[in-house]
């Protein structure tokens, strides 16, 4: 099958839980299969860019399909469903419901929120980025401004995350808590992430992050100030912890474990753009 490579963001691998599992690259091959006999209604199984899994056991008969020119789908409660990608306008999540040009498409049972939201993020932007393109981009999210190809990629890895806001919608009373209370002489108009973790939810205590800097709250002492793009640096998650270059630079305990997860693959996806690496 073609479609192997990913398309996803730098440091954004498959997803996977304990109830679903979602995939754009290293497709399971028998899975895919039976996932295309069971809802692909005919659409060409030669080109996958997305398979998101819904059913119990990986048996493959629900789930979402996205292929290079159509989105296939089946819940428990509905037949087999397919819209050519020329066809779609508008994709969003409500819930654990994909909803295309404004009409419920398929509902997950066992796929989190999150995995709906991200999938349904995916799908707009190959949609969308298919549309205004002469030809399709072999990667969703190529876009001519750098900082648009930023503030993309980080929206598309934190889709439906909660308490944490991508520029521009970030809110400005939150930001000047954060930035008094741990970043103090940064610009505003600089920071591109903000991960709340405040009781109140004023974000007091969190992390922010601007190209190449990180910011966080420290836990009963200084604030945190990390570089990003230095070689080598990692970025991971432990429980509600964010580490970065082997320390913990970051406890986002009133996050779910997905959300810190997340946020650390943002993280690591701007490390990669502040180290010159191509984003996409």
């Amino acid at each position: 099958m073609k479609g192997q490579t990913g398309m996803a963001p730098q440091g954004f691998g498959n997803y996977s839980s304990s109830h679903s599992h979602m995939y754009w690259e290293g497709f399971p091959r028998k899975a895919l299969a039976a996932a295309f006999d069971a809802y692909g209604l005919g659409a060409d199984p030669g080109d996958p860019r997305l398979f998101l899994d819904d059913s119990r056991f990986m048996g493959r008969r629900r789930g979402i399909l996205l292929t290079s020119s159509d989105v296939c789908g089946r819940d428990g409660d509905s037949d087999a469903r397919r819209i050519p990608l020329s066809r779609v306008e508008t994709v969003e999540a409500c819930g654990k419901t994909l909803v295309i040009n404004g009409r419920p498409f398929v509902k997950m049972r066992l796929a989190d929120a999150l995995a709906v939201a991200t999938a349904a993020k995916f799908i707009s932007a190959f949609a969308f980025f298919g549309k205004t393109k002469p030809g399709r981009p072999s990667r969703v999210g190529y876009v001519a401004d750098e900082e648009d190809e930023l503030l993309n990629g980080l929206d598309f890895i934190l889709a439906g995350v909660r308490k944490v806001s991508v520029r521009p919608s970030i809110d400005p009373e939150r930001l000047g808590h954060a930035i008094a209370s741990y970043a103090r002489g940064v610009a505003g108009g600089e920071v591109l992430l903000l991960a709340d973790n405040a009781v109140r939810g004023m974000a007091r205590e969190g992390l922010m992050a601007t190209r190449h800097w990180v910011f966080a709250s420290g836990k009963g002492g200084p604030p945190v100030t990390e570089i990003l793009g230095r070689e080598g640096i990692s970025v991971e998650a432990s429980g509600s912890r964010v580490i970065m270059a082997g320390a913990v630079i970051s406890d986002l305990n009133r996050l779910d474990r997905d959300g810190v997860m997340a946020v650390a693959r943002a993280l690591g996806y701007l490390s990669e753009c502040a180290s010159g690496k191509k984003p996409w």
